[in-house]
């Protein structure tokens, strides 16, 4: 998959039945007016992620492990939320758009 496939396949994608759902990608978005600065979204192959990996003093097994968790993630295995968060917590899950303002100083 060519960088063009991958920034396709992860813009204005959502799941259907949680329109508040959304890509990592797509909360840059979101993000901005928070910040007050243009957050860039820079796609990466598997392979460039593996070797950045590998780089940094990854180990291998676990560089292949994120590697997958990573194809898991740009495939929208990973888009819905669970309803164990509010059996567990007793509380629904926040948007992303709270949580950006909730955390303006962390995220600056």
């Amino acid at each position: 998959m060519d960088r063009a496939q991958v920034w396709r396949q992860n813009i204005g994608t959502r799941r259907k039945d949680r329109p508040d759902s959304w890509r990592a990608v797509e909360h840059r978005h979101r993000v901005r007016p928070v910040l007050g600065r243009p957050i860039r979204y820079v796609p990466i192959s598997h392979e460039q992620y593996k070797k950045a990996l590998l780089g940094a003093g990854t180990p291998e097994p676990w560089a292949d492990a994120l590697v997958d968790l990573n194809r898991y993630y740009a495939e929208g295995h990973a888009a819905g939320v669970s309803p164990a968060v509010r059996r567990v917590t007793g509380r629904d899950v926040i948007p992303f758009a709270q949580f950006a303002r909730d955390y303006a100083g962390q995220l600056r």
